[in-house]
C-alpha cells in the first residue's frame, strides 16, 4: 500500500490544501493519503483558533468521498503535537 501523509493545522482546511494532495496522489500513485490535523498547533501557540475537533470535522467535510482520510490521533494527546507521533500511529493501523 502506498500511503501519503499530510499534516497541518487546517484552520480552516480549504482547497489550497486538498488540490495539491489530489495531484500528488495521482502523480505518485498513492492508494490513500492521511490528513493529520495538529492537536496543539505548536506553530500557532497563543493565537485564537478553532478547536481540534472542529478542525477535524472541517477536514472530514473537505475530504469527503476521496481516498484522503483525516486522522484524529494528534487530537487525543495532551501534549504538543508532532506529526511523527501520528505517522507511527498510522503505520500501526495499516
Amino acid at each position: 500500500m502506498r500511503l501519503g501523509i499530510f499534516g497541518g493545522s487546517f484552520d480552516p482546511p480549504h482547497l489550497g490544501h486538498l488540490l495539491p494532495v489530489i495531484d500528488a496522489t495521482e502523480a505518485l500513485g498513492l492508494d490513500t493519503v492521511r490528513f493529520i490535523p495538529a492537536g496543539d498547533q505548536p506553530l500557532k501557540a497563543g493565537r485564537a483558533s478553532a478547536s481540534g475537533l472542529h478542525r477535524l470535522a472541517m477536514t472530514e467535510r473537505l475530504t469527503d468521498h476521496t481516498v484522503i482520510l483525516p486522522v484524529y490521533h494528534q487530537l487525543t494527546v495532551d501534549e504538543q503535537s508532532r506529526v511523527i507521533q501520528s505517522i507511527l500511529q498510522a503505520a500501526g493501523d495499516l
